[in-house]
């Protein structure tokens, strides 16, 4: 009887199925091996934002592994992310308003000679705006051209008188603060309008 126990329980030992054998990958070609460590190499700037020289690394790479496909589609593709991101597409501006709010973007990042531009085209489709006229004096302003800004800032008052008070107190144009055609014109002096 032993044996017969025995001898079933050698054939349920032989029906286990044998545990799946790992699957060895196969050698990488010599070159995509070099690729692949160029390709992270790039990713890591690519993470760190620094995109010209992601975008370099990566052109590097299309032009020193032509045959590994994989790798070259993933860095065309990164090339381009990388050529967007350095050189944005400037949105279509159309109308007063559009160049105003790109205006007041482009002053907020300190471009003030672009602002000054895009005011400009805002105030020749809406010459009255008061808030153009008041931002434009603001940059002029931030830009120390005095001239323009006492003259832009005149403008915007004689539109809406609340601007003296508002310039009074706006860090704009802490540079026109100690000038007293300035100081005149926002304490509203007889004449500081002419």
């Amino acid at each position: 009887m032993k044996d017969a126990k025995t001898a079933r329980k050698g054939s349920a030992r032989a029906k286990k199925p044998e545990p799946p054998r790992k699957k060895v990958p196969l050698p990488r070609p010599p070159g995509q091996e070099k690729a692949i460590e160029e390709f992270a190499s790039a990713i890591k700037f690519f993470q760190k934002r620094d995109l010209a020289r992601a975008r370099d690394l990566f052109k590097e790479i299309v032009s020193k592994f032509p045959g590994e496909s994989e790798i070259l589609d993933s860095a065309r593709t990164y090339i381009l992310i990388c050529e967007r991101g350095l050189h944005p597409q400037l949105p279509r501006l159309k109308d007063a308003d559009d160049f105003y709010h790109q205006g007041v973007v482009l002053m907020n990042q300190g471009s003030l000679e672009e602002a000054s531009r895009n005011f400009e085209r805002a105030l020749a489709e809406e010459p009255s705006s008061e808030k153009i006229l008041y931002t434009q004096a603001a940059a002029f302003a931030l830009s120390g051209r005095r001239e323009e800004s006492l003259a832009t800032l005149r403008r915007a008052i004689s539109v809406n008188h609340g601007n003296r008070a508002r310039a009074a107190n706006d860090a704009d144009f802490d540079f026109l603060r100690d000038d007293s055609d300035f100081r005149t014109l926002v304490r509203g002096d007889r004449g500081a309008e002419a």
